[in-house]
């Protein structure tokens, strides 16, 4: 009782009509989390960093290609399933979930739009054979064997960059 007698399917488009009119905002563009790493003085000598060479790299990033994430940092080969490059050429990570230095961590929810991670193809082969063998039990008859090699791209990473925000 009290409710307007229109039926539910003209309340349905009514509502997909509103939903469907353009919005004046732009959309705001993707947040990043800063942690900054501090301890407590207590916790300071108990947990101190190793000190590290002047000449090792302060920065890294975990990326993601192909549905795989890594961890790089410049310098760095690492193996991805094939990428349609020339061995030469640079390949650019669009994907970056998160970018860290030695004093800060930017975390990025779910990517990292200004950060990019640039690296050089050295090599396209093939992976190590993998044999795939499928039998069925009782029946000696049914045995089948299967060899599978995945293409590769080796990558050789250059350099890692983003500018971070200023807090």
């Amino acid at each position: 009782a009290g409710r307007a007698a229109a039926p539910a399917r003209a309340q349905g488009l009514r509502w997909l009509s509103a939903a469907a009119e353009p919005t004046a905002a732009a959309p705001s563009p993707t947040p990043v989390t800063m942690v900054e790493h501090r301890l407590a003085p207590s916790a300071a000598a108990k947990f101190a960093a190793p000190e590290l060479p002047k000449d090792a790299p302060s920065r890294f990033a975990v990326v993601t290609c192909s549905g795989t994430q890594f961890k790089v940092m410049p310098g760095d080969r690492i193996i991805v399933n094939k990428v349609d490059a020339a061995v030469g050429s640079t390949y650019t990570f669009e994907h970056v979930l998160l970018v860290g230095e030695r004093e800060r961590t930017f975390i990025g929810r779910p990517y990292i739009e200004s950060a990019t991670v640039t690296a050089t193809v050295e090599e396209q082969t093939k992976d190590a054979k993998v044999i795939v063998f499928k039998r069925r039990r009782k029946n000696h008859k049914s045995k089948r064997t299967n060899g599978f090699r995945r293409e590769v791209t080796f990558l050789r990473v250059n350099e890692i960059v983003y500018d971070a925000p200023v807090a």
